[in-house]
């Protein structure tokens, strides 16, 4: 992967919306199970700040992925995201296009951002998440 991807890392935001593989009989007491991303009502974020005066934010358009939730056992939990960076979408094409390109992505070498958890800890009221990204 291109070693400019990692300095994006850190301002990626995950906002994913999850639906169960099989429909459930009945509304469950905790949201424990196997998920998969539902696309349509899931996106990534991020913003980068521009020759230090403004931020630009941008999103990717094809995302998808797994969650396994045990909230007994949130450390057993396991997520598991996958991003196709040619959906890279900040409304503007030339810089998209110059995103999509080898100084930044290089989506025709690199077609795929992964990123799978390997520490799940409860945080508060949520969940704080840590993994690699490649």
């Amino acid at each position: 992967m291109n070693p400019r991807i990692l300095l994006l890392a850190p301002l990626f935001l995950l906002p994913l919306a999850f639906r169960s593989p099989a429909p459930a009989a009945a509304p469950a007491a905790s949201a424990a199970g196997a998920w998969k991303i539902d696309a349509v009502h899931s996106c990534v974020l991020f913003k980068i700040k521009h020759l230090e005066t403004s931020w630009s934010f941008g999103r990717f358009n094809g995302v998808s992925g797994t969650l396994e939730f045990d909230e007994q056992k949130p450390e057993a939990t396991k997520l598991s995201v996958e991003i196709d960076p040619a959906t890279v979408d900040t409304n503007n094409k030339p810089r998209e296009d110059h995103l999509r390109g080898p100084d930044f992505f290089s989506v025709k070498e690199f077609p795929k951002i992964s990123f799978a958890s390997t520490k799940v800890a409860k945080s508060g009221d949520g969940f704080e998440v840590s993994g690699e990204l490649s």
